[in-house]
């Protein structure tokens, strides 16, 4: 597979990437991976440390997540529910029109994606007072803003910063002209990468067309809670250790959950058969 974005090595754009195995230990770290981070930023970049094996032909540490683009970054957790979750959610939401309830279908990782543009992820730009250049955020500054916490418009102002600041220029984001800020909300919106963050859905009751914000990131604490679950079932069947069944990949894991469940099935059975028998 290929992100939409990628990473510059050589002065080239590369995009492959893998996950590793999915296994048990992965899952959990997941489903725990809220628990030290101090926001979604750096929950979702401990996520992809810890799920991705290579990008770009390089081995993944914290460092190189932080470097890849907002947009990889989404499409790789999207990647990942699906790999975790493949199967059709029902959902749902009130119509923007009639406030009915509207309940549609879901699968994970099938958004469509806006592959990255020219220039990515480092363009020039011409502003009011200066060439510049400037690139598409990264998840290092999606954790710097997070930790900020400071109002949106100061917000703003720290991103351009960074985006805009380079060694040997730094911009003064306080000459910056709405035209400015036009042309860099323009530049970037075709530089970037990205993945939908919405469906188009029409109203059964009111046939009123709409778009449907969906929560790319929802599934991260909801999908992966039942691993203590499994371990349980598993260790109390099969007398294994902890680090026994998280080693598993998820899909044999499931088979022996199935197993387990067909032999506590059949046996629910026969002792019905017994029981009816001797009456």
């Amino acid at each position: 597979m290929e992100l939409p974005g990628g990473l510059l090595v050589d002065n080239q754009i590369r995009r492959d990437f893998s996950f590793k195995p999915m296994t048990g230990f992965i899952e959990r770290a997941i489903a725990e991976s809220g628990l030290e981070a101090s926001g979604l930023p750096q929950q979702v970049t401990s996520i992809l440390t810890t799920s991705l094996n290579k990008v770009a032909g390089l081995a993944v540490n914290r460092e190189l997540v932080l470097s890849l683009s907002s947009g990889d970054r989404l499409f790789l957790m999207l990647q990942l529910e699906a790999s975790i979750k493949p199967e059709i959610k029902w959902m749902t939401a009130s119509c923007q029109h009639c406030k009915e309830l509207i309940q549609f279908q879901y699968k994970p990782g099938s958004m469509p994606v806006k592959l990255a543009g020219e220039n990515f992820p480092r363009g020039p730009l011409s502003l009011s007072f200066a060439d510049v250049s400037i690139r598409v955020p990264n998840g290092s500054d999606e954790e710097y803003i997070a930790q900020m916490g400071t109002q949106a418009s100061s917000t703003m102002e720290h991103l351009l910063a960074r985006l805009l600041n380079e060694p040997d220029f730094s911009a003064d984001i306080h000459s910056l002209t709405n035209q400015d800020k036009e042309l860099i909300d323009n530049t970037l919106d075709l530089m970037a990468a990205q993945p939908g963050e919405s469906v188009s859905i029409s109203c059964p009751f009111c046939s009123h067309q709409q778009q449907i914000f969906i929560d790319n990131y929802a599934w991260i604490n909801t999908e992966t809670d039942n691993i203590d679950e499994e371990v349980h079932t598993l260790a109390s069947q099969y007398h294994w250790s902890e680090n026994d069944i998280l080693s598993l990949s998820r899909n044999r894991r499931k088979c022996y959950l199935q197993l387990i469940e067909k032999s506590q099935n059949t046996s629910q059975t026969e002792n019905k058969f017994q029981s009816s028998g001797s009456l």
